[in-house]
């Protein structure tokens, strides 16, 4: 997708600088791999659900218009990975799996680079779901958890028999599988497609970052109104990304090429204010939800927002054009990883 550059000058927009290492890997056709497993069928998501709805049913807690406030700087990595992708597509008609499309955000800037292509966006949350549908009415939206979903095996057989391609598409979804399941969810989910198919995700790497750090070391000030809620190390964060070296060595018996490089996008924010809104919205979201009291709730997110402005709001980190603050600088580190199948 074409990029035209943009000025910096009104602080909701973000200025698009990057600082980038990336790995390339070609690995020889004589690697193999050998699964250990059988390919499911998409009716374990009807099945999954229906269990988890009589046993031990989870609140759907996200809220698109909180995670829409930074639609602009969340698309940065979806565009990337999308001209990433480019380059290996043999076809202008691929089948590709949304996975974790959300609002539909990737899905729609995925249906303008490739307007031939079959979309389907799968998603867990109803309330992300319901967006997306009312923005891409036409689109196909499967309500699964990745975790428990597959690639129809009639549409593996037909794209074979076309020579087509599938692509496996996923945005900021990973990162919330536990660290032991994501791997083995991906090495399933890409064994039975067909050569050439396409997996492209991106997801936030930011468990050492500042804005992550402080969310688990609010949570764990002794004798605060929020204590009861969190014990000793007990935090509803998400696991630290795997290495590079971790991704090639597991996915490489897969993949006739791979890819797997890191960004940090510096984005401009009106304020530090706005630093925990963009939070709020993903990796701040459990902690609250784990809080159940709202006057606690309150509590913890004031001692949060005490932090970050005390982080985040000096001169070092402040735009100044022309005597005039325009934001202050966000750093957001991405891990990307792009294989082709062989």
């Amino acid at each position: 997708m074409p990029h035209s550059p943009r000025p910096i000058l009104r602080a909701t927009q973000t200025r698009p600088f990057y600082i980038s290492s990336r790995y390339q890997l070609r690995l020889p056709s004589s690697s193999r791999y050998t699964p250990s497993f059988q390919t499911g069928h998409n009716q374990l998501c009807q099945i999954h659900r229906l269990l988890s709805t009589i046993s031990a049913p989870t609140k759907d807690t996200w809220s698109p218009s909180q995670y829409e406030k930074f639609s602009e700087q969340r698309s940065l990595p979806i565009r990337d990975l999308i001209n990433a992708v480019k380059p290996h597509l043999t076809t202008t008609t691929p089948t590709i799996y949304d996975l974790g499309c959300g609002s539909a955000t990737s899905t729609s800037m995925l249906a303008s680079a490739f307007p031939d292509a079959r979309i389907i966006g799968v998603d867990s949350s109803e309330a992300m779901l319901s967006e997306a549908r009312k923005r891409m009415p036409g689109t196909d939206f499967q309500d699964c958890d990745i975790q428990d979903w597959s690639v129809d095996p009639d549409v593996i057989s037909r794209v074979k028999e076309s020579k087509g391609q599938i692509m496996l598409f996923s945005n900021s979804t990973f990162h919330w599988l536990p660290q032991r399941t994501r791997i083995p969810t991906l090495t399933r989910l890409l064994d039975p497609l067909p050569p050439g198919s396409i997996l492209a995700l991106q997801f936030p790497s930011t468990h050492r970052s500042p804005t992550h750090i402080q969310m688990r070391k609010t949570a764990s000030v002794r004798n605060a109104p929020w204590s009861k809620y969190f014990g000793k190390g007990r935090f509803p964060d998400f696991d630290r990304a795997e290495s590079a070296a971790r991704y090639y060595s597991s996915l490489g018996g897969l993949c006739e090429k791979m890819e797997v490089w890191k960004t940090e996008y510096m984005h401009v924010v009106p304020d530090t204010q706005a630093i925990v809104e963009w939070v709020k919205g993903t990796g701040l979201r459990p902690f609250l939800d784990w809080i159940e009291g709202p006057n606690e709730r309150a509590a913890f997110l004031k001692e949060y927002e005490r932090w970050v402005a005390k982080e985040y709001g000096g001169p070092e980190n402040r735009v100044v054009v022309e005597g005039r603050t325009e934001g202050v600088v966000l750093g957001y580190r991405r891990q990307f990883v792009l294989g082709v199948r062989k």
